[in-house]
């Protein structure tokens, strides 16, 4: 069981809309999360839609108050919760789990998981934050995204999706519990680890080119830190300019 007080609905528009309005509605002071079995305006990164069929899949967002951050720090929120699935996922051996960054989880090439991160400021402070997570469970059929997989067609059986959702919560939780300096020092290290591409010669489609580079590191803002073949290094804030061919 976690603190989290938790709603499920049958289909809404977005479940990250559904708790902003709870929260405009004085309902801030407790960890909230809210379950869709559908979203008919589920988003992704930089408004993407995120595809997923009702009754298969996760699709939910976690709201936390109070946390104990500046502004500059905002992306280890991303970053924690990005490994709090890891980790869950790695427990039912889920093959080859890496973060691409900034918030896709990959099995291998393919994605099984992404987060869209709201958060709420309050002078130089984090104030709080709305996590919506999209996990690819028990669908079978991508075929308006290729590069997809769901943990049953890595698995080769379809997953209980209560017990999946709870272990989730349960990660999630720890992780905003022990949120402090030392934790986001150990974050930073754990992340990098988990990056995919890290390290690694790779294509990447920048400016209409492909140019070969490699991932070098994440400063704590989340740009992410990048090593052409040249020897020049670039840094990018927005992944919208740079993308990783897988």
């Amino acid at each position: 069981m976690t603190a989290f007080k938790i709603h499920k609905l049958d289909a809404t528009t977005s479940t990250n809309e559904v708790l902003k309005k709870r929260i405009s509605k004085n309902e801030a002071s407790v960890p909230r999360v809210v379950w869709a079995e559908y979203q008919t305006e589920g988003r992704g990164q930089f408004a993407n839609r995120w595809e997923s069929q009702k009754g298969k899949n996760l699709t939910f967002s976690v709201f936390w108050p109070e946390l104990p951050l500046g502004v500059l720090d905002h992306f280890q929120v991303n970053k924690g919760v990005c490994l709090a699935l890891v980790r869950v996922l790695r427990s039912y051996e889920i093959p080859a789990i890496k973060i691409k960054w900034p918030n896709d989880i990959l099995s291998g090439n393919s994605k099984v998981a992404g987060l869209l991160i709201e958060n709420y400021l309050q002078g130089k402070e984090l104030k709080s934050t709305i996590v919506g997570i999209g996990m690819n469970v028990n669908q079978s059929d991508f075929s308006s995204y290729s590069q997809a997989s769901s943990l049953s067609l890595l698995l080769g059986k379809e997953l209980d999706r209560n017990v999946l959702f709870e272990k989730l919560l349960q990660e999630i939780e720890a992780f905003f519990l022990s949120l402090n300096n030392q934790v986001v020092e150990e974050i930073q290290k754990t992340y990098i680890e988990n990056l995919y591409g890290y390290e690694q010669w790779c294509m990447f489609e920048y400016k209409n080119n492909k140019r070969k580079g490699k991932i070098i590191g994440v400063n704590p803002s989340g740009a992410l830190q990048l090593e052409w073949q040249s020897g020049e290094i670039e840094i990018f804030n927005d992944s919208k300019l740079l993308k990783l061919i897988r």
